[in-house]
C-alpha cells in the first residue's frame, strides 16, 4: 500500500503542475488581451474571414441593365479583368434584373459596389445608405438628357402632335426613361395620364427602342447624350439597317449623370478597399484600353467626383411628380391604363 508519505508527495506534485499551466494559460490569455486592445479590438475576438479582394471573398460590383443583361455581363467582366490589373483585388461581376434589384442588393450587402442611375442612387441614398463615389462624363459634361423618340417615318414632329397616342416608358424608377420627361410634360401642362391613350414599361432603354422602330408603339422615352440629336441611346444600340430609324422630337432639362456608389456600411468596413476602387475607376480614362472599356459598358467618357447635392434636380423632380423615394406613383395617380412589364 501507498504509505502517507508517498501520498503527500504526489499531492503536492499535481498541485505544482496545475498552478504552473493556470499560469501559463493566463499569461497568454493576458498578452492577447493586450494585443487586442493595442490593436483597438475588443473581445471576444472573431476570425473576419478571407481579406476581401480575394478569391474566396471577391468584391461585388453590381451593374444596372441598360440594354440586354448578357451585353451588360460581358462588358462588365472585361472592365473587372482591367480593374484587377489595376489594383490586385479579385472582382465578381452582377447584372440586376432591375433598378430597384439593383438598390436592393446594394442594401442587402449582395454587392459591394453599384452602378446606380441617378433616381436609383437617390433611393439607393435613402433606402441602403448608398454613398456616392463617382459620376459619369459623356461629351465632356457630367449629365446627359431625356429624348422622346419617335419613328423616322412617323409625322410626328413636337411632343404635341402625340396626343391620343401610346407611349412607352422605361420604367418608374428610370430618370430618362420616365422621371424627368414626365416631369417636363407636367410643367408644359400637359398630363400623360389623359394625354396618351395607351402607356407601357418597357423594361430597358433598348426594349423602348424596339417597341417605337417596329411600331407597338408610336413614341418613347430614353437617354440622349446631348440636345441636338447627335448621340442617343438610338445611335449606342441602333445596328445595320436599323440605323436611322429613330429620330427624338424633344428632350428635357439636364440629368445629373449615372453614378458608382457603395454603402456606408462596406466604406466604414472596408475604407482602403473604396479608395483604391474609386482612384482605379477614376484612372481608367487615362489610357486608351481604360477608355474602350467605359464607352462599351455604359457609352461613359471618364469617371469624376461626385457628391449627393449633385443630384437635388432629381428629387425636385420626384417632387413634382408626386413620387416617393421609391419610385412607386402616390396611389391617387396611378395610370389606369399603364402595362408595365
Amino acid at each position: 500500500m501507498m504509505n502517507r508519505r508517498n501520498l503527500v508527495l504526489i499531492i503536492i506534485a499535481f498541485l505544482v503542475v496545475f498552478v504552473i499551466c493556470g499560469c501559463g494559460a493566463g499569461k497568454k490569455h493576458a498578452d492577447q488581451t493586450k494585443q487586442n486592445e493595442q490593436a483597438g479590438k475588443s473581445e471576444p475576438v472573431v476570425d473576419a474571414g478571407p481579406a476581401k479582394g480575394t478569391p474566396e471573398n471577391p468584391i461585388v460590383m453590381g451593374f444596372n441593365p441598360a440594354e440586354s443583361a448578357d451585353v451588360v455581363l460581358v462588358n462588365a467582366d472585361a472592365l473587372m479583368a482591367e480593374l484587377e490589373k489595376k489594383t490586385g483585388f479579385k472582382y465578381k461581376s452582377y447584372v440586376a434584373q432591375s433598378y430597384n434589384a439593383l438598390v436592393t442588393s446594394l442594401k442587402f450587402e449582395s454587392c459591394d459596389f453599384a452602378w446606380l442611375p441617378a433616381f436609383a442612387f437617390v433611393e439607393a441614398e435613402q433606402h441602403a445608405d448608398a454613398k456616392i463615389l463617382l459620376k459619369a462624363v459623356r461629351n465632356g459634361a457630367p449629365y446627359y438628357y431625356s429624348a422622346i423618340v419617335v419613328r423616322s417615318d412617323s409625322p410626328y414632329k413636337k411632343i404635341e402632335d402625340l396626343k391620343g397616342k401610346s407611349m412607352a416608358w422605361v420604367s418608374e424608377t428610370s430618370a430618362s426613361g420616365y422621371l424627368f420627361p414626365m416631369a417636363a410634360m407636367m410643367k408644359m401642362g400637359l398630363n400623360p395620364e389623359t394625354f396618351f391613350a395607351h402607356q407601357v414599361m418597357a423594361g430597358g432603354h433598348d426594349t423602348v427602342l424596339m417597341a417605337v422602330e417596329k411600331g407597338t408603339v408610336d413614341a418613347g422615352a430614353t437617354f440622349a447624350g446631348d440636345n441636338q440629336g447627335k448621340q442617343g441611346s438610338w445611335t449606342q444600340y441602333l445596328k445595320g439597317k436599323d440605323i436611322g430609324k429613330i429620330r427624338p422630337i424633344f428632350f428635357t432639362d439636364p440629368i445629373p449623370a449615372d453614378t458608382m456608389s457603395t454603402s456606408e456600411k462596406f466604406n466604414q468596413k472596408y475604407p482602403d478597399v473604396v479608395q483604391q476602387v474609386t482612384k482605379a475607376v477614376k484612372e481608367l480614362s487615362l489610357s486608351e484600353e481604360g477608355k474602350s472599356l467605359l464607352k462599351k459598358l455604359y457609352n461613359i467618357d471618364a469617371m469624376v467626383d461626385a457628391k449627393s447635392e449633385d443630384y437635388e434636380p432629381v428629387r425636385e423632380a420626384a417632387r413634382l411628380l408626386g413620387i416617393d423615394i421609391e419610385g412607386k406613383r402616390k396611389k391617387a395617380e396611378e395610370p389606369k391604363t399603364t402595362n408595365q412589364k
